[in-house]
């Protein structure tokens, strides 16, 4: 999960930096790929309960990608 926030965060700079239209398209697909990808790692975590760990963690992804801009 540490990489694939690593490759977000990666992401969500060259959205904000770049001018470049394909550059920028390729930043929002490449985001949209790793938030997928989140959202697996997460569910394949959760099993049958769901402990107050994993909850935070859910929670606090929720969060990052409720705001990305």
């Amino acid at each position: 999960m540490r990489e694939l926030v690593k490759k977000y965060l990666h992401q969500r700079v060259l959205f904000y930096t770049t001018r470049d239209t394909a550059r920028l398209a390729k930043s929002n697909a490449d985001t949209t790929e790793l938030q997928n990808e989140m959202w697996s790692a997460v569910r394949l975590g959760v099993g049958a309960q769901l402990d107050a760990v994993r909850a935070l963690a859910i929670s606090g992804m929720n969060e990052v990608l409720n705001w990305q801009g």
